[in-house]
């Protein structure tokens, strides 16, 4: 399995684990669309970004929490530091 294959993994495995965060962001979106009194599309919209931006988040923290993981150290010998996330590791 490579890095990328990898950290996709960890991301479908954290989202699933967190499925109800993501539906608790979209029905704060619709709960903060009823309170300013939106109309149903610009509150599904809202409830739709709600869970987008929850979703993004935990895929975002599982990827930065697992990048430093042994399986997730590339195929050609040289490991990424903690501190150089950035892609910037030897070639």
């Amino acid at each position: 399995m490579n890095r990328n294959a990898y950290l996709r993994r960890c991301m479908t495995i954290s989202l699933r684990h967190r499925a109800t965060w993501v539906v608790m962001g979209g029905v704060a979106g619709l709960i903060l669309g009823a309170l300013l009194a939106l109309g149903v599309a610009e509150m599904s919209a809202l409830a739709v970004l709600g869970a987008a931006a929850v979703a993004l988040a935990i895929a975002l923290n599982s990827f930065l929490r697992h990048s430093a993981d042994p399986e997730a150290q590339p195929e050609d010998g040289h490991s990424i530091g903690a501190a150089s996330r950035n892609g910037n590791h030897p070639r």
